[in-house]
């Protein structure tokens, strides 16, 4: 196990061995994430290429620990990089293959910070679809790679309360309604999806994931909201409510 895969899929699958025989709490997230949970991101219109690896893992896991792990992979530790921003990002490269991996800590931040830390115990090798549709939706101008993120977890999971492996509406209702920010940028994502429904040309599943969105649309209208939420809706949009992230200088 001291060799990246210069297939990331292989790879995907020489990870997620590793991090079931090692039972520490780090978990495959973005793309190969999506791509772990949803069988027809294999196939048309939701296959696309993936570029790096990216994972997550909770703020109590040490550092140490997990350079441990990436270096039985076969990863080379950004020492300088990881004791600058480790607390709350990771760094390691794939000499072999040019790539590199983020190890994204307790949070993902992009556009928005969502939390993963402490949701990790749910699944045993990438993190929820509920968790990865929210990485997804966040990002204010979704790529031709994540709209088919986005469409293959609204083809592949259904929408239902308390599951960890599916799309839970309980908790993604309770995350749009703690905060307008994350719920304003999630809403116009998911108009974007809408408008990409015709590259699906499965009669059935074009309909599934039209009915998905509409649900989840209907969810982010009635979800209770707290008074954070309504004071920060108030102000609207003539505050800007997003981050534009810019990659950290390495």
């Amino acid at each position: 196990m001291t060799q990246p895969r210069a297939d990331l899929l292989e790879e995907l699958e020489r990870v997620a061995a590793h991090i079931r025989d090692s039972g520490l709490l780090i978990r495959v997230t973005g793309g190969l994430g999506i791509h772990y949970w949803c069988q027809c991101s294999s196939r048309e219109p939701f296959q696309r290429e993936y570029a790096d690896l990216d994972l997550a893992v909770g703020r109590r896991v040490k550092p140490s620990a997990v350079d441990t792990f990436m270096v039985e992979l076969g990863y080379t530790p950004d020492a300088e990089f990881n004791a600058l921003h480790g607390e709350q990002q990771l760094y390691y490269v794939d000499v072999a293959n040019g790539r590199h991996v983020d190890v994204f800590v307790e949070y993902l931040r992009m556009c928005h910070a969502v939390r993963l830390g402490h949701r990790l115990v749910l699944t045993d090798v990438a993190v929820s679809p509920s968790d990865l549709l929210l990485t997804k939706l966040q990002i204010v101008e979704l790529n031709d790679k994540d709209v088919r993120d986005v469409l293959a977890l609204l083809c592949a999971k259904r929408l239902v309360g308390g599951s960890p492996t599916e799309l839970d509406v309980d908790y993604l209702g309770k995350v749009w309604g703690s905060g307008w920010p994350l719920w304003r940028t999630c809403l116009g994502s998911l108009a974007r999806a809408a408008e990409e429904l015709g590259r699906i040309r499965d009669d059935g599943e074009r309909e599934r994931v039209g009915e998905q969105i509409e649900r989840l649309r209907g969810l982010m209208r009635d979800c209770p909201k707290t008074a954070k939420w309504k004071a920060r809706a108030i102000i609207g949009e003539r505050l800007r409510w997003y981050d534009l992230p810019e990659e950290v200088a390495r």
